[in-house]
């Protein structure tokens, strides 16, 4: 979030400074640069990407004490329509949800030898049957690993649900739910 904030910050000036923005008409900023500016992405960005970027400059406005008085109807108007102007490659295309019998024929081509595809087939069906995000259950790369955020071993416990059947707790410690 941190990094998406920055370059639609870095993105915002970068458009001011090649529009000639003076610096005091940049914050507190109006409507109409902020929907200027949005215009100039629809077509190039993805209408996500942009929703993001103009979020961006606005949580630095609010942390800032800067007023945001963009006019939120407007606002979601050039969003609505930056959306329909996205570049095509932008889209992702429609897939088909996983199901059991889909994981069952994934599951198939494991090794159940090698550690890496039990780690794998573990974290698909814990993935899959507690209905989790799979950034809640892993890590980009080792070194992101920060146990404040993600889950180890002492997050796991063995308890009882609702029905009193036997199933493994795993706490994880932030979620985006």
């Amino acid at each position: 979030t941190l990094e998406l904030y920055a370059a639609s910050l870095l993105a915002f000036h970068v458009f001011c400074d090649n529009a000639s923005i003076p610096e005091n008409l940049r914050t507190p900023c109006s409507t109409d640069l902020i929907l200027v500016w949005t215009a100039t992405m629809a077509g190039t960005y993805a209408g996500a990407s942009i929703k993001n970027y103009v979020h961006g400059v606005r949580a630095w406005c609010i942390i800032h004490g800067v007023q945001w008085n963009i006019g939120q109807d407007d606002l979601e108007a050039a969003i609505r329509g930056a959306e329909r102007l996205q570049p095509a490659q932008s889209k992702c295309k429609k897939r088909q949800p996983y199901t059991v019998e889909y994981i069952n024929k994934i599951l198939a081509d494991f090794d159940d030898t090698s550690p890496f595809d039990i780690a794998c087939a573990g974290c698909l069906t814990t993935t899959f049957f507690t209905a989790a995000r799979l950034s809640e259950l892993t890590v980009p790369t080792i070194r992101d690993f920060n146990p404040a955020n993600h889950a180890t071993i002492n997050n796991v416990r063995q308890g009882r649900d609702r029905n009193n059947l036997e199933c493994t707790i795993i706490h994880v410690p932030k979620t985006k739910m």
